[in-house]
């Protein structure tokens, strides 16, 4: 699950502001962090970049009750039920 809105927040910047930082319009951002779109690697380096992150950092690190549970790991990802990542 991506963490962009929850990094965005700590830094206390606006979608708007982020996607500036990014070099990127704020409705896609804003469509990544709901999770009705996923983003292209490219846009993912972008991102961190802007929150001063590694892509790494975006995502939620997954337990070994997930890997359990892989249940939980659908529930956790949003529309789609999966978090895909385009290569470009």
């Amino acid at each position: 699950m991506l963490q962009i809105r929850k990094l965005r927040k700590d830094l206390d910047l606006s979608l708007v502001a982020l996607a500036n930082r990014c070099g990127m319009d704020h409705a896609p951002l804003s469509k990544i962090e709901r999770g009705v779109t996923h983003p292209t690697t490219t846009t993912l380096r972008k991102i961190a970049d802007g929150l001063g992150v590694q892509v790494r950092d975006l995502f939620t690190e997954i337990t070994e009750e997930d890997v359990a549970n892989p249940a939980t790991l659908t529930t956790q990802t949003g529309p789609g039920n999966a978090l895909a990542v385009k290569d470009d």
